[in-house]
């Protein structure tokens, strides 16, 4: 069952789950937001489905077991964020323009999240901004996992 969120645009959130080896270790669930394992979560903003995929099954192979919402537009994913106690780590399309990004983008560092920006699309130079990281499009495997490596390595520090 799909639900609409109040700007009009499905809310997917994608959760660990056991099966066979083939399978992804993780499932696409579209409903509203459900955080409740109390383990940090890691949120994807992104509008491509099949992109967010990708990082979901990276950082479920990165940090088995983890949480990962996604969502669709930055109205959508400000309403989960202040549903979530804990934040691990954000990957956001680099929206500026859009309202409520700065407030998400705050929202998220407030809940101990380190952002991780992507580029809106491939070959367009992302202006960092205080703490956040940069993952350029396109993106690998290696990319992916050396970036939560040093989103982790900077909680730590």
């Amino acid at each position: 069952m799909s639900q609409l969120n109040a700007s009009g645009s499905k809310e997917f959130h994608l959760v660990p789950v056991m099966g066979p080896r083939s399978a992804p270790p993780y499932a696409i669930l579209e409903k509203n937001v459900e955080h409740t394992s109390g383990r940090n979560a890691y949120l994807v903003v992104l509008k491509h489905v099949v992109v967010a995929e990708d990082l979901a099954q990276i950082v479920a192979e990165f940090d088995p077991g983890a949480e990962v919402l996604h969502m669709r537009d930055t109205s959508a994913a400000l309403q989960a964020v202040r549903e979530i106690g804990a934040m691990r780590l954000a990957f956001l399309i680099d929206d500026r323009h859009v309202e409520g990004w700065a407030d998400l983008v705050a929202g998220i560092m407030a809940r101990g999240g380190q952002v991780v920006l992507i580029p809106r699309s491939e070959g367009i130079v992302t202006a960092p901004f205080a703490d956040c990281l940069i993952l350029d499009r396109p993106f690998t495997t290696e990319m992916v996992k050396a970036t939560l490596d040093a989103a982790l390595q900077r909680r730590t520090a």
